[in-house]
C-alpha cells in the first residue's frame, strides 16, 4: 500500500530556513547596492549571478513556508537600503 508521509519540519530546519531567508533578502539589498556602485565590468556579472542565487534561495523557501502553513518572514526589501 501506498501511504503519503508528511513529516514536518523540525524546529532547527525551519530556524535554519527562517536564518537563510533573511539572510538572503539582506544579501539580495547589499549586492544590488553594490551593482549600482561598481566600476569594474568584470565584477558586474559576479554580482548579478550572487543576486540570482539569493533570490532562488528565497522563493525557494518562501515555497516551503507556504506549502508548510508557516508565515513567511518579511525579510530585507529596497526600502531599507537607504543610498547616499
Amino acid at each position: 500500500m501506498d501511504k503519503e508521509h508528511n513529516i514536518r519540519l523540525t524546529s532547527a530546519e525551519l530556524s535554519s530556513l527562517w536564518a537563510t531567508y533573511v539572510n538572503d533578502s539582506m544579501s539580495i539589498c547589499v549586492l544590488r547596492y553594490f551593482l549600482e556602485k561598481v566600476k569594474d565590468l568584470e565584477i558586474k556579472p559576479i554580482l548579478q549571478h550572487a543576486i540570482n542565487v539569493s533570490r532562488q534561495h528565497v522563493e525557494i523557501i518562501r515555497d516551503i513556508f507556504q506549502e508548510e502553513g508557516i508565515p513567511v518572514p518579511i525579510g530585507f526589501t529596497h526600502e531599507d537600503v537607504d543610498p547616499p
